[in-house]
């Protein structure tokens, strides 16, 4: 059994590893061998901020800002600095980015022994 101080850990390096996020047009599947986006953003790129709490960890994260630029965003990662990701997200429906709004992504990880 993993002890509490253990699962904490895993939530300090999850937190120092993946510090930022992207946005994307790409439209493939997620897969659990998707080494970055299908089509990155790089002008999404922006820091995440993180939340710990008991056997969980959330992020929050703002990719694309209130300025309009046309694109229709699809998916979504957290990264590193090296462009290693965390996680990918595709959306169903792609949000069309005009000036009138920003798009916020909260997600997080719920860790626990087994």
């Amino acid at each position: 059994m993993m002890l509490d101080e253990g699962l904490n850990k895993i939530k300090d390096l999850v937190e120092a590893e993946f510090t930022q996020s992207t946005a994307g047009t790409g439209s493939t599947t997620e897969s659990t061998n998707d080494t970055g986006l299908a089509n990155p953003d790089d002008n999404t790129t922006r820091e995440i901020t993180w939340t710990k709490t008991d056997k969980q960890i959330d992020y929050e994260a703002e990719p694309v800002g209130t300025t309009g630029d046309g694109n229709t965003y699809t998916e979504f990662m957290i990264k590193n600095s090296a462009e290693i990701i965390g996680e990918r997200i595709v959306f169903s429906d792609g949000i069309l980015k005009d000036n009138t709004f920003g798009i916020r992504i909260d997600g997080g990880f719920f860790i626990e022994s087994i």
